[in-house]
C-alpha cells in the first residue's frame, strides 16, 4: 500500500480531488498553462 507522507490514509482511498493536487501531471499542466499565458 501507498500512503503518501504527510497523509493517514493510502493513494487509492483519497478522493480524485486530492490525488490530483499530488499528481506531477497536475503540476506539469499548471505549468504550461503559466507559460502559454505568457506567450503572445
Amino acid at each position: 500500500m501507498f500512503v503518501p507522507e504527510g497523509h493517514d490514509i493510502t493513494f487509492a482511498e483519497m478522493e480524485p480531488s486530492q490525488k490530483h493536487a499530488m499528481s506531477h501531471r497536475a503540476k506539469a499542466v499548471e505549468k504550461f498553462k503559466a507559460y502559454l499565458s505568457q506567450q503572445d
